[in-house]
């Protein structure tokens, strides 16, 4: 308590109770001793003190409602010592002093913005009994609950901040000895997160990346992988809450890994013993995509729980308890205000307590006053003004990056742009400053606009927007985002490529073609790619890429240059050959050419020596009928003649032998068929003239 308290009251008077809720505390632990005591005098000291501590506490009241409780209080305390010695207690409540409230601590603030629940702040959360009521109900039914709502209806607070404690504390039989791991969310890669999110602590780091590979494998190909590596890791039920599971359609373009991922969730499901549950949270303006899956909408249909909005009482719970529980006040007024603003809203919730965080900050001592709230711009523009204002507060420099974080940290999908989760060392190499990035980056986490999730290593830390709920209520973002909504596109598509890069080892798998890498290069080129970013593995497989495409040109040249050499050699073989079969068809032109000539000349000669043949023929008729009448044989052979035809016979002879010498060798020729031989002309003249001498010398004598 401060010192202007003990100045202002008597140095006499105990200090004045921090709060309403803890006199409440302190009067009900008088009413139990008073009741098993009875009226002893110490216990009197000790009323007396709590109607002087009560009477102090009146200056930090403002409120009437907490005035009348809080004198009540002390007037029947009053009455009982009045009954005990007889003496009237002045019991009035002292006048409200604002400079006499208690000064809050920031440590102390019950409120968390945009995030989300979580187990660690259950004490905090409130307005969520019903709900939480219902999903402990259906799941002493079944083993698989489906928290459906829209966006920023509270899906995930509910799960994470109420029912898993709830469950932790032993809502169910045995709850409390159950296995809980940390929520998963999806990711654009479903399998690779939920193996990490099993990833055994006593593996090695070394090894840590060969376990997961090999554990994406078995999801691939095994549906019960999961069940098997939960078995493993013990045999106590298993609880599995997987958040925003409309990532698994909303980021992952893979259809094999979409549909390994749920076959794994509902094996783990389906088993018999030990009895594993699985809870989803999803939007509601996803369930058509839960209609494609047969087995998982049959699930959906037994063991839905639909998030609605909180009612106005719930609202107004979700104010003021978690207020009471540090002693922060509300001036009449606010909370109605903040009730109207709120209802109906479509992300009410995380406005709502944006808007909570930011009236904690303008807070005066202990209490939040309408004029703060209206500064703010009331629960719909609380996000967008302090947004605006955060953002103008910086150097024109800082400004620039403010705006090229934002739209790193967003991932459009062919649905809507949902927040993308970005590693700290990724966004600090976005082409900007290093220790402006970590400035602005700073200034943004203080403020709750975006969330740093520390990992286990350094460089496993990641980076996201505290809630969509920015994306969609903050103008200057949503300009940005139309802007440059074509550009984040592509970005993400050249990403998704070097993703795939990267998953199949940065070899030779998954480079782009030249088309591909032209569109990369003048991308990267781009004012766009300095204010969005991106990832450093797309630069590298750009340059792979340009080293392959170049490698393959190179190979192709000399692989071309081989082939005209090649061809060069063939040309000339092939010139060689036609100059050898032109000289050889020629020489053999040639050839045909003398042998045809000479053939005609034969042909001619012949025909020549036909005629001849024929003349000779003719000429030598009349010899050749006579040597047949008289038998050439005889003559040749030197048989005489006799009788009176010698006379003739000789004549005729001699003229064969004449006409034979006229024709020279033709008449041989002519006369061979019928000596039955060939025969010259002087074989043929001496075998006629030695008879025909004979025959003469005889006609002589």
């Amino acid at each position: 308590m401060s010192e202007n308290i003990y100045s202002f009251l008597s140095d006499n008077l105990p200090a004045p109770f921090p709060s309403l809720a803890s006199l409440r505390v302190a009067h009900s632990e008088l009413l139990k001793r008073h009741r098993e005591a009875g009226h002893q005098p110490e216990l009197f000291i000790e009323v007396e003190n709590f109607i002087q501590r009560g009477q102090a506490t009146g200056a930090l009241l403002f409120e009437d409602e907490d005035r009348w409780a809080c004198q009540s209080m002390l007037d029947y305390w009053g009455t009982v010592l009045y009954r005990f010695n007889s003496e009237t207690v002045d019991a009035a409540l002292a006048e409200f002093n604002p400079e006499l409230a208690p000064k809050l601590e920031d440590k102390d603030c019950p409120y968390i913005g945009l995030y989300a629940f979580r187990e660690g702040d259950h004490k905090l959360f409130f307005g969520r009994a019903r709900l939480i009521q219902e999903s402990v109900g259906r799941l002493q039914l079944g083993r698989f609950l489906g928290m459906v709502g829209p966006s920023g209806s509270g899906k995930s607070s509910i799960a994470m901040g109420g029912l898993l404690p709830d469950l932790q504390a032993g809502a169910l039989p045995g709850s409390e000895n159950w296995r809980y791991f940390p929520p998963l969310a999806p990711g654009s890669d479903p399998l690779a997160n939920l193996a990490r999110h099993l990833l055994p602590d006593d593996i090695a780091p070394t090894q840590r990346s060969d376990w997961v590979a090999s554990a994406i494998a078995g999801f691939r190909t095994q549906p019960d992988h999961l069940t098997k590596l939960v078995a493993q890791s013990g045999a106590q039920p298993y609880v599995l809450l997987v958040d925003q599971f409309e990532e698994v359609f909303t980021l992952c373009d893979n259809s094999e890994i979409q549909r390994s991922f749920i076959e794994n969730l509902l094996c783990l499901v389906q088993t018999a013993t030990p009895k594993h549950i699985v809870i989803l949270t999803m939007r509601s303006d996803f369930g058509a995509f839960i209609a494609k899956i047969p087995q998982l909408q049959s699930l959906f249909e037994q063991a839905t729980v639909r998030v609605t909005p909180l009612n106005a009482s719930e609202l107004r719970e979700a104010i003021e308890k978690p207020a009471e529980l540090v002693g922060l006040k509300y001036e009449s007024g606010v909370v109605d205000a903040l009730l109207q603003d709120i209802l109906g809203e479509p992300a009410g919730l995380p406005l709502l307590q944006f808007t909570l965080l930011k009236l904690w900050e303008n807070r005066k001592r202990n209490l939040v006053t309408l004029e703060s709230y209206h500064r703010l711009g009331g629960g719909r523009l609380a996000l967008a003004r302090s947004a605006d204002t955060l953002y103008h507060r910086l150097i024109p420099q800082d400004q620039t990056t403010l705006k090229r974080l934002l739209l790193r940290l967003v991932r459009p999908s062919h649905l809507e742009i949902t927040s993308n989760r970005v590693r700290l060392e990724v966004l600090k190499k976005i082409g900007e400053d290093p220790d402006r990035v970590e400035r602005v980056l700073n200034k943004l986490i203080k403020d709750r606009l975006v969330r740093l999730t520390r990992g286990e290593a350094p460089e496993d830390t990641q980076v996201e927007i505290a809630h969509e709920a920015l994306i969609r209520n903050w103008p200057m973002l949503v300009d940005w985002l139309e802007e440059e909504r074509a550009q984040i596109t592509i970005r993400r598509r050249l990403e998704a490529k070097a993703a795939e890069w990267v998953r199949l080892g940065r070899g030779t798998s998954g480079l782009l073609d030249e088309i591909q890498l032209r569109e990369a290069e003048q991308w990267l080129k781009s004012q766009s790619a300095s204010d969005l970013g991106y990832d450093e593995s797309l630069s590298a497989l750009a340059q792979e890429s340009r080293r392959a495409i170049k490698k393959v040109k190179h190979d192709e040249m000399v692989a071309k240059q081989h082939r005209v050499r090649q061809l060069l050699y063939v040309l000339v073989a092939l010139s060689l050959l036609l100059i050898v079969s032109v000289a050889s068809a020629a020489y053999a032109f040639q050839k045909h050419a003398t042998a045809w000539s000479a053939q005609e000349s034969a042909e001619d000669q012949r025909k020549v020596a036909e005629d001849q043949r024929k003349v000779a023929e003719k000429a030598l008729e009349p010899v050749i009928n006579f040597s047949a009448v008289f038998s050439a044989e005889k003559l040749i052979t030197g048989s005489s003649c006799s009788g009176g035809r010698n006379d003739e016979f000789i004549c005729r002879t001699w003229q064969f032998i004449e006409r034979t010498y006229a024709l020279g060798d033709e008449g041989s020729q002519v006369l061979a068929p019928k000596f039955g031989r060939a025969i010259s002309k002087r074989q043929c003249l001496q075998s006629c003239s030695r008879p025909i001498t004979r025959e003469w010398s005889q006609l002589r004598r």
